[in-house]
């Protein structure tokens, strides 16, 4: 029995292009794609062969392409661009897919200290990844249960679900949110400072 190869391209909304480097690229703001055209960008994306229609939720700069209770969203029409793009999907007949990112969200990392995993910020380029064990999930999976509510999307792709960074390794930090978890999984105390957790203990911890 055969099956059908994915055929899917996109656009990164999450990153906008600045200055004159082709290269030189930075987080979105909300208003960078608010005023994207769907039919526009729908017909550009099946001409390219897609067989599936993709969209960002929320980038993980902190706006939302749809209309949102929990969180800001792009500007004018661009609140709408998820909804346009989803009943194109649906008129076509095509599988729609979306986005959320897991590991963090710049404004949220910036407002919720509390929430960030220390050291996290210092290791990855000034992007704090947001504890699993902090109030983040609560609201990472509130959106969740919005998006799929409001648009029952097929597929969501869970960007940087990691603890800590993108890079393998990362070393688990004491936190008041790690302290519970750590004694339950290690059968100890969580102790003082990072260089007395071991590296298979972090493993462990993550996994």
């Amino acid at each position: 029995m055969g099956s059908t190869p994915i055929k899917v391209f996109c656009y990164d909304l999450n990153f906008s292009r600045v200055g004159d480097k082709p290269d030189q690229v930075v987080p979105s703001m909300a208003h960078d794609w608010a005023f994207l055209d769907p039919q526009e960008y729908f017909d550009f994306h099946v001409e390219m062969g897609n067989i599936a229609m993709f969209c960002r939720a929320y980038t993980f700069g902190d706006y939302a392409f749809y209309p949102t209770e929990l969180g800001p969203t792009a500007p004018g029409p661009g609140r709408d661009f998820l909804p346009r793009l989803y009943e194109l999907a649906q008129k076509a007949g095509m599988p729609f897919w979306s986005y959320l990112c897991s590991g963090t969200d710049l404004n949220v990392a910036n407002k919720r200290w509390d929430w960030l995993i220390p050291t996290s910020r210092e290791q990855n380029s000034g992007a704090g990844f947001l504890a699993p064990e902090s109030g983040w999930t609560d609201l990472l999976c509130a959106r969740i249960a919005e998006l799929v509510k409001e648009f029952p999307v097929d597929w969501i792709v869970f960007d940087w679900f990691t603890y800590g960074g993108c890079s393998p390794g990362f070393a688990v930090q004491p936190a008041s949110f790690v302290e519970e978890n750590f004694k339950s999984i290690m059968g100890r105390e969580m102790p003082n400072t990072g260089a007395e957790i071991t590296e298979d203990e972090s493993l462990d911890y993550t996994r």
